[in-house]
């Protein structure tokens, strides 16, 4: 299943599928602007309508070139058993372009009790859950807005609407996803360039201050080049009122 092709037949329909619906929009579009004197600010809005709904579409046809007409009776469990087929099911994921139905054969595993349905896995998609393109723009709304606004400015951007409670999940997901990113790349960092850095401190200051600067300088391999300069110190925990006369920095590296 995971390695399923479609069939040039299946290829066929899908774009006879697509080139009549393409055709009724036209004509709906057509009709529409015939029946009244119509503003640009209306035309606009319907266009933009009528080309979520065709790609709505769109999107929902090309899924299912990923399903066969005859699923396979036995699939691979995830707990290494075989899953037996037992219908068509289907789900609703909500996208950039709208909530989509995607009907998918259906399986369940008479060792783990577990159902299971490889197309999921494949498209990365859950019943119930958000495509990864409205995540990515939920999380972006959410971290920059309250979330009910964010999902105000996304409704507005996208004609997709979706509640507060969602965009607060996704904007969560992705913040741990992208946390987790950065501490696995500061890991492998320190790792690499764990040689050549300073030990550690005895005492770990609770503030660390850190500048970095740049300037010019003439290299003999490749002339002149910006280098990057960085300085990390700490100060006294109490600073007293009055400035005193000299500063006190205790520079780490």
């Amino acid at each position: 299943m995971a390695n399923y092709t479609p069939s040039q037949a299946q290829k066929e329909i899908f774009i006879t599928q697509m080139t009549q619906r393409m055709a009724e929009i036209a004509r709906k579009l057509s009709d529409w602007v015939a029946s009244g004197p119509r503003t640009l600010e209306e035309m606009e809005k319907m266009t933009l309508q009528i080309v979520k709904e065709l790609g709505n579409a769109l999107l929902g046809s090309l899924i299912s070139l990923n399903v066969p007409p005859y699923p396979e009776e036995y699939v691979p469990c995830p707990c290494g058993q075989k899953a037996i087929y037992q219908r068509m099911r289907s789900i609703h994921v909500d996208t950039l372009l709208g909530t989509i139905t995607i009907k998918r054969p259906y399986y369940l595993c008479p060792s783990c009790h577990h159902g299971y349905a490889p197309l999921d896995q494949k498209l990365g998609v859950c019943a119930g859950g958000i495509s990864s393109g409205l995540e990515e723009l939920l999380a972006l709304m959410g971290a920059q807005l309250p979330f009910e606004e964010a999902v105000k400015m996304v409704a507005k951007l996208s004609l997709v609407e979706v509640c507060p409670n969602t965009c607060r999940e996704a904007t969560e997901r992705v913040g741990k996803f992208i946390a987790q990113k950065e501490e696995q790349e500061v890991e492998e960092a320190w790792d690499l360039h764990s040689s050549v850095l300073p030990p550690l401190p005895e005492k770990i200051p609770e503030r660390l201050y850190v500048s970095i600067d740049g300037t010019t300088v003439h290299t003999r391999e490749e002339g002149w080049k910006e280098m990057k300069l960085g300085a990390f110190y700490t100060t006294k925990e109490v600073l007293p009122k009055d400035r005193p006369e000299k500063m006190e920095v205790r520079i780490l590296r």
